[in-house]
């Protein structure tokens, strides 16, 4: 039966590119799709400057959107979580 040659190389996760999931994977698939890891980097500008207009708690973790890449792209070092939180990092009541 056919399937995705990506899970020869170890994925065990398919859905998405530099997902929190698959955090031990998140420079390597930054490095393989150079085009999705710039778009995730443009999110995380527009993430901040949303923040930034609206949730001053947010800048103490991350003061720029130079610092919230930094995290998203370093977290393969924390322990990756058991359900997709997708981003329910960022969401807020008031959000809804």
């Amino acid at each position: 039966m056919p399937y995705c040659k990506l899970y020869d190389e170890g994925y065990k996760r398919l859905g998405c590119i530099m997902c929190p999931l698959a955090r031990s994977k998140m420079k390597t698939d930054a490095a393989r799709w150079p085009k999705i890891a710039d778009k995730w980097r443009k999110t995380c500008d527009i993430i901040h400057r949303h923040y930034t207009n609206k949730k001053a708690e947010y800048l103490k973790k991350w003061p720029t959107s130079d610092a919230l890449w930094e995290w998203w792209t370093g977290i393969q070092d924390e322990p990756e979580p058991d359900e997709c939180q997708g981003f329910s990092l960022f969401a807020d009541a008031d959000d809804e």
